[in-house]
């Protein structure tokens, strides 16, 4: 793998700042291996840095022998695996300059801060110490005992959307749908868009990272601004499957794979034109009929937002919405974290201390797909009660492993719980019918008694008139 930047722009100081160039005359594994450890602790956001080995430190080009560059690749290989930990070995390459050879190591930011080195790393590990390595100005140090605890701090909390992603180029983004997130979110970035390349739009937007000749996408980027996620983050799409009978034998499944903010609104539009129906019912009591849902959309939007939001993106399992005959389970991986008790959970109130995912949730709440301040399980409790539909329930395993959010179907959809009293003011209510002409609604062949019993106890009830051989609704 070839280093980004060519050399002359490294030992450019108005581009590469001296801070991150290291140069060698020779190989010398201990200094070169705490300095490799120092810029991959990167403590002070400097993105890493190069060793250039065959340069001395007054800037004089030696060069290296070519034929010992296997070896040196070898060795460098061998001294990063035995001494530094957790793992980590640099990208290095062989360069042309000024008639010479030279090696440049490139040491990026490593994402599993804090990385230590063997202090003496001739030795074994049980006759040396490992010990932190930071970068001061042009030195290698090592670390003070309250450096190593900004780097614990920084490695604990430095989430996963906001890593930069080295291993993907500013290529991958795509300048369409950057616009479109800006049009939805009415951006102020939309003010001479078509003017401005798509690194400052992306700089502004706090979604790429790396030094300054050498920019990579965040993991934000990849989710957010890329026709398909999962072609660079595995698994990061909705995948959606409809079973329309008990039996299993009849499926649907589709899958959807766009920017993570269009894959959700695809999904709600699918859901809304395939998946949701409505009903006009006469509840007791009450003067005016109601139109009630199978599925309240709303509560559906929270669910899957929800999953979409918490689910692990470093985890290869995608955000699962199982539509069956009764029900909508939509799972995701892992489960509520353990900030959130068991009591909260039974009661709908997962109130999360913390966003696994804050970047996720900072770009999904500029389009309001995501709420703050925890108000997504006060909506779907209010909702669901609108809806005249019984409260979703929550299941997940004591280790917390995943989170399935099972929302039954409104009874008055439910064909299995509808009674026949129901059922018949509900076929009246969309019209009027004769006896014969009910019973072939309901799916009976021939006039039956329960529907002719159940029509003289609704007269009675005075619910239904008969008019001209036809059963009305009053």
């Amino acid at each position: 793998m070839a280093i980004p930047a060519n050399i002359q722009t490294i030992l450019n100081d108005s581009v590469v700042e001296s801070v991150r160039v290291e140069l060698k005359e020779g190989w010398n594994p201990e200094t070169i291996l705490h300095t490799i450890c120092a810029f991959a602790n990167d403590i002070d956001n400097f993105y890493g840095g190069y060793i250039i080995i065959g340069i001395d430190d007054k800037g004089n080009v030696l060069g290296l022998d070519v034929n010992k560059y296997d070896f040196l690749q070898k060795e460098v290989v061998r001294y990063c695996k035995k001494c530094l930990e957790p793992s980590y070995i640099p990208v290095i390459d062989l360069l042309d300059y000024q008639n010479q050879k030279i090696v440049v190591l490139w040491c990026p930011a490593g994402s599993n801060k804090p990385y230590r080195c063997y202090e003496n790393v001739y030795k074994e590990k049980k006759d040396t110490r490992y010990l932190t390595y930071v970068r001061k100005g042009s030195l290698t140090i090592t670390a003070s005992r309250d450096e190593e605890i900004e780097l614990q701090n920084i490695g604990s909390y430095e989430p996963f959307d906001d890593r930069v992603n080295y291993h993907y180029g500013l290529d991958v983004i795509d300048r369409g749908v950057v616009e479109e997130y800006l049009k939805l979110s009415n951006s102020s970035l939309l003010l001479g868009f078509n003017e401005r390349p798509t690194t400052d739009i992306l700089l502004d937007l706090k979604a790429i990272g790396g030094p300054k000749e050498d920019y990579h996408p965040k993991n934000i980027a990849l989710l957010m601004f890329t026709k398909k996620p999962s072609n660079y983050i595995p698994y990061s799409y909705i995948e959606l499957t409809i079973i329309k009978n008990d039996s299993g034998d009849e499926i649907i499944e589709k899958t959807f794979d766009s920017a993570l903010f269009k894959q959700y609104s695809d999904c709600m539009d699918f859901i809304s034109n395939k998946i949701i129906e409505k009903k006009t019912i006469k509840v007791e009591g009450e003067y005016k009929s109601k139109t009630v849902f199978n599925y309240s959309f709303e509560v559906l939007e929270e669910v899957i937002a929800n999953a979409i939001l918490h689910k692990s993106y470093q985890m290869n399992e995608p955000v699962s919405v199982r539509i069956e005959t009764n029900r909508i389970e939509v799972t995701s991986i892992p489960g509520f974290d353990r900030t959130i008790s068991d009591t909260s959970i039974k009661e709908l109130k997962p109130r999360s201390k913390r966003y696994q995912y804050r970047r996720i949730a900072e770009f999904l709440k500029e389009l309001n797909i995501v709420e703050a301040k925890n108000t997504g399980y006060p909506t779907i409790i209010k909702k669901s009660l609108d809806n005249k539909s019984v409260l979703p329930i929550i299941d997940m395993n004591k280790e917390r492993d995943y989170v399935t959010v099972i929302i039954p179907i409104n009874e008055y959809f439910d064909e299995e719980k509808l009674s026949l009293r129901d059922k018949i003011i509900n076929a009246l209510n969309a019209s009027p019918m004769t006896k014969t002409e009910l019973c072939r609604y309901l799916g009976y062949a021939r006039v039956v008694n329960s529907v002719s019993h159940q029509l003289t106890k609704l007269i009675i009830d005075n619910k239904v008139i008969e008019i001209n051989k036809k059963y009305h609704l009053k």
